[in-house]
């Protein structure tokens, strides 16, 4: 299966982490996705992320205008690519009962600078599709 965006946004309240030994490659998994859909996002490929690394939960929430919107008005306030990007706090929970999402669920908090700001980013993956 594939990692999908469920949600990505400046600063996310973390969910409970569930620790267990197997949960381990799953994570690592996650995070390794979620650098790379960053990445993607960095180089302003929003319409690759939105076509091949969004998930179906979240495209029901949002419009694909409005998710190209809110990324090229992010990329502009950023000012180019991360010159730094450190991992400060990983999660994995199975449901989120604010959205009713239902699931396992990665949660990724990586501190990072732009050449215009230092910020926090979140970006929440979860498994869908195959592969």
């Amino acid at each position: 299966m594939m990692f999908k965006i469920l949600l990505r946004a400046g600063i996310v309240l973390s969910f409970i982490t569930t620790s267990a030994a197997a949960l381990a490659d799953d994570i690592s998994d996650a995070r390794a996705a979620g650098i790379t859909v960053l990445e993607s996002i960095e180089q302003r490929k929003n319409l690759v992320v939105w076509d091949s690394k969004i998930s179906e939960w979240f495209k029901e929430q949002m419009t694909k205008d409005a998710f190209l919107a809110n990324m090229t008005i992010v990329q502009a306030q950023l000012g180019g690519a991360a010159g730094e990007r450190k991992l400060i706090q990983q999660n994995r929970t199975d449901s989120n009962p604010p959205t009713g999402y239902n699931g396992p669920i990665f949660t990724l908090m990586f501190a990072t600078t732009f050449p215009a700001a230092k910020t926090y980013e979140a970006i929440v993956m979860i498994r869908e599709g195959g592969v």
